[in-house]
């Protein structure tokens, strides 16, 4: 067995290691004994390690050195990467971006997305489907399976549905890898381009419909009836437009429908205590109810709008300071089970436009993991709960098996992060075509310096590597003859 790529000395959420990687996944994981001497409760977890995988032990130095027939392979083909001093998890999978492209290609495009998505240590995206054409037909998601061959970075879809077509959506569920597709969306209240559901009989549908396929519903919880209207406002007001009872309300509809569907169920970008409270009370009652988290609000409160003005316009919108602060809590007693950035780009012209006609939204993929990042370094959050947040509670959630841990024959996504190094947001120096955001000028402790896609590497110090870009494609994460796997049973 001939090693391609070896991470020696990382930081890892189980200790020091060295990670040998070959084929495209980790072939071995060696964890170091002459590191700081370990605490009893790092010793009692290494011991259950060793004990759960003592298969996973470092490969022979013989075969480390021996490339095929027993040869010694040439410097091509084995690459060591010193990791000493950095931190290495397994790539960060984003569940909640807002690609465009096809008829919004202006404002971000599957290949300037998935840039954007290294630069943040996003090696797996889920698209969500109010793109255009909408990803709610089958010929919409055939458009957009097309357009998403661009992409670096592994992706896969969210199916929309829009009311009168609920029916159909059976048909496509059944066929789901051929679209790749793995989850469902609805929407309470019209974000951008997409269709609104708001009957009980019909979210019940479309939950029943869920469950029966073994797919995850996501929704998003703002009722449309409790919007008002925007007409001579401005960007300051939008947390009173879209108030947060809206959001609560939402939630005391569909969660009883989930209890009687009993479909896993995630409810996107939580923003209220109250929200909060009512996630925290169903699954102490044992429902499949699960939390997504935006970095703008953890990290942003409805102050924002009055210095960004539309640059911070989004939906829902930013909080006031009580509900961010409720945010925050929920992040660390675990009531929060992963982050989303909703990454949703826009032109600056369209931004520029007055507070009504400026759509909702601003690019998050290359500042969101980076704000993780500084949170736990800051406030000494375990490397393991961060990875959980940054990807393998998404990838169970969303049955990506081979994807967010680290362990052997896991598929060799990876970040190595810098936790010396400051990252300063400056927005002229994204890949994402959108150019703004809120958090300008903001400065951050840790940087994302290696992303590694399927083993390999696509961004390093800072730059696309250009030789792997051209010809490295993502794969289809919800696609069975990719090698990836379907949701679990």
């Amino acid at each position: 067995m001939s090693v391609h790529l070896i991470l020696k000395g990382g930081q890892t959420p189980d200790g020091i290691a060295d990670i040998y990687i070959e084929g495209g996944r980790i072939a071995s994981i060696e964890y170091r004994e002459d590191s700081a001497q370990p605490s009893r409760e790092e010793q009692i977890t290494r011991e259950l390690r060793d004990r759960t995988h003592s298969s996973e032990k470092t490969i022979p130095e013989s075969e480390v050195e021996s490339g095929p027939h027993g040869s010694i392979p040439s410097q091509s083909d084995v690459r060591e990467i010193d990791c000493r001093g950095k931190i290495v998890l397994p790539g960060f999978i984003d569940p909640h971006v807002h690609m465009r492209d096809m008829n919004l290609a202006r404002k971000e495009s599957f290949f300037s997305g998935s840039c954007a998505a290294l630069a943040g240590g996003v090696t797996s995206f889920i698209d969500m489907p109010n793109s255009s054409p909408a990803a709610d037909t089958a010929e919409g998601l055939l458009r957009k399976k097309e357009a998403a061959r661009a992409s670096l970075v592994n992706y896969g879809f969210y199916v929309g549905v829009a009311p009168g077509r609920i029916t159909a959506l059976a048909a496509i569920l059944a066929e789901r890898h051929k679209y790749n597709i793995g989850v469902v969306k609805i929407f309470f209240a019209a974000s951008s381009a997409n269709e609104v559901l708001s009957s009980d009989d019909e979210i019940e549908a479309v939950l029943s419909i869920c469950a029966s396929h073994n797919v995850p519903c996501v929704a998003h919880c703002e009722l449309q009836s409790m919007i008002m209207s925007p007409a001579g406002l401005t960007a300051a007001d939008h947390h009173r437009v879209r108030p947060a009872e809206a959001a609560a309300a939402a939630l005391r509809q569909i969660i009883p429908l989930q209890r009687k569907t009993g479909v896993r169920l995630s409810i996107a970008h939580v923003s209220t205590a109250a929200e909060l409270d009512l996630i925290r009370r169903a699954k102490r009652e044992g429902q499949a109810v699960y939390c997504e988290a935006t970095p703008h609000h953890l990290f942003l409160n409805a102050d924002e709008c009055k210095k960004s003005g539309n640059f911070a316009k989004i939906n829902p919108p930013l909080r006031d300071e009580r509900d961010r602060a409720a945010m925050l809590e929920a992040l660390c007693d675990t009531t929060v089970d992963y982050i989303g950035t909703d990454h949703s780009p826009h032109t600056l012209e369209e931004k520029s436009l007055d507070y009504e006609n400026a759509p909702s939204g601003f690019p998050g993929l290359e500042t969101g993991s980076h704000h993780l990042i500084d949170f736990a370094l800051q406030n000494s959050l375990p490397l393991g709960r961060l990875s959980r947040l940054l990807s393998g509670n998404a990838a169970e959630l969303f049955g990506l098996d081979g994807r967010g841990s680290l362990k052997k024959n896991a598929i060799a996504d990876l970040v190595i992060i810098d936790p010396k190094l400051i990252y300063t947001v400056q927005p002229d120096n994204f890949y994402s075509k959108a150019h703004y955001s809120p958090f300008s000028g903001r400065t951050l402790s840790g940087r994302v310096v290696m992303t590694i896609v399927n083993g390999v590497p696509l961004f390093e110090e800072g730059r696309m590597i250009a030789a792997d870009t051209q010809t490295h494609k993502g794969a289809e994460l919800f696609n069975a003859e990719t090698g990836v796997y379907p949701p679990p049973a």
